[in-house]
């Protein structure tokens, strides 16, 4: 038996990032839930290859690079996603970027580079699509939070301040925003394979340690995030808003 609540089929979602890593597979996965799917980046030659899987898969979707700090290009990219497909039904914010340094060297440049990504990128994003979805009484939101939401991660200070704000910025959305029928929530995912993260795999002393402190001692895969992204966006989560979910394989649960 289908449980037809998990279905994305006439839905429309935004995915920021959506050219590589969670982003792409976040993009794919909610193609073949039913959705039709913009991925969004910078440049075209970001986002064309994503783009093209998901038509592969029988989904519309559009081409419209998209800087997310700039808000102006993205009203125009919501704008267009409206008119062209007829909605803007989800909004997953993958769009990211870290720059790994000890906190007494880095540069002011560094931070402001950093939380102007994760942190204004991810504000201008929600508002701008929130708009239009309180406006149809209907919408769902799932961020991209990290382990950085919770710890303290080494050399990570501007990227563990800006998925600290992740995490308290999506619940603040959705307190404001449950009486108009749009969740917010997030998603916290443990350490994955990614081109982010593929310095910190190469290192033989910080996989073990990592490894070593999730129960299920291994790194997760970009597709393994799929399934609770499609929960969130679907109506079988309509009574879940304000959560950060970690998708982790036991690194949050993990105590001694």
């Amino acid at each position: 038996m289908n449980y037809k609540k998990f279905s994305l089929h006439r839905k429309v979602a935004i995915v920021t990032g959506g050219g590589s890593g969670i982003g792409r597979a976040i993009a794919l996965g909610l193609a073949e839930a039913g959705a039709d799917v913009v991925p969004v980046g910078r440049t075209a030659k970001r986002i064309e290859n994503t783009a093209k899987e998901i038509e592969g898969l029988g989904q519309k979707t559009l081409i419209i690079p998209t800087d997310v700090t700039d808000k102006g290009q993205v009203e125009n990219l919501v704008n267009k996603v409206n008119a062209d497909l007829g909605s803007v039904d989800i909004l997953v914010n993958c769009a990211g970027l870290n720059i790994k340094k000890p906190v007494l060297d880095l540069d002011v440049e560094d931070w402001e580079k950093v939380l102007e990504v994760n942190l204004k990128g991810l504000f201008i994003a929600c508002q701008v699509a929130g708009k239009v979805m309180v406006e149809k009484r209907s919408g769902k939101i799932i961020n991209i939070a990290s382990m950085g939401s919770y710890f303290g991660i080494t050399g990570s200070g501007p990227y563990c301040a800006s998925k600290g704000g992740v995490d308290q910025f999506t619940k603040v959305m959705a307190v404001e925003w449950a009486p108009f029928n749009v969740q917010a929530n997030a998603i916290a995912p443990g350490f994955f394979r990614t081109e982010l993260t593929k310095p910190v795999f190469e290192k033989d002393d910080v996989r073990e340690r990592i490894f070593k402190r999730t129960p299920m001692n291994r790194a997760g895969e970009v597709e393994e995030l799929v399934g609770a992204a499609i929960y969130l966006a679907s109506e079988a989560s309509d009574f879940v808003t304000g959560i950060t979910l970690p998708v982790d394989g036991g690194f949050v649960a993990y105590g001694i």
